[in-house]
């Protein structure tokens, strides 16, 4: 991430100046399986670690956060419901405290008129 200069904001007697987010890196797997040819299932892990940010203030003061570390556990379901749409159940887990408790998702195609061009 790119520094932020600038910032003029309160934060309790002192004034935030700038903020550097530090570095993040990540991993994350998964696999698929085809039950057949109308269900799928998929599973993932992915993590993130983000280190490094510093907090600067008028006053000359630098506040580093502690270190942060994300983590989650995916799952879906995909079901073809017609020849062209395949609708896709999703479920998520944190693994972290810095993470998310819950993900919920539901995702489909959208067609829209005019874009796409099917041969005949």
């Amino acid at each position: 991430g790119f520094e932020v200069t600038g910032l003029n904001q309160a934060n309790g007697s002192r004034v935030l100046n700038s903020f550097t987010p530090g570095y993040t890196t990540g991993i994350g797997f998964g696999f698929a399986y085809s039950l057949n040819y109308d269900v799928s299932i998929t599973m993932s892990y992915q993590q993130s670690f983000n280190f490094g940010s510093e907090f600067r203030f008028t006053n000359g003061d630098i506040s580093t956060p502690a270190n942060a570390s994300s983590a989650t556990l995916n799952s879906s379901l995909g079901i073809r419901v017609s020849p062209k749409t395949i609708v896709n159940v999703s479920m998520g887990f944190g693994l972290t405290p810095d993470s998310p408790n819950v993900l919920l998702g539901l995702s489909f195609p959208l067609d829209f008129l005019g874009l796409s061009h099917e041969v005949k």
